[in-house]
């Protein structure tokens, strides 16, 4: 694992719908949490990535 790989920050929204993690060669990872339906188990703490982007340069 390289360093910029480390993760440096998690912050979730107000809701708790969606995580974002950052590391620390500037890559944001924003995930959604999995919408339930009433036929599935209730599952907690899923989620899925919604959108990725660079921020900076390492």
């Amino acid at each position: 694992m390289q360093n910029s790989d480390i993760i440096s920050t998690v912050e979730f929204n107000h809701t708790g719908e969606l995580l974002a993690t950052g590391d620390k060669g500037g890559r944001v990872v924003i995930f959604q949490r999995e919408q339930e339906s009433k036929n599935q188990v209730h599952r907690r703490g899923e989620y899925n990535v919604y959108s990725t982007f660079q921020s900076h340069e390492p």
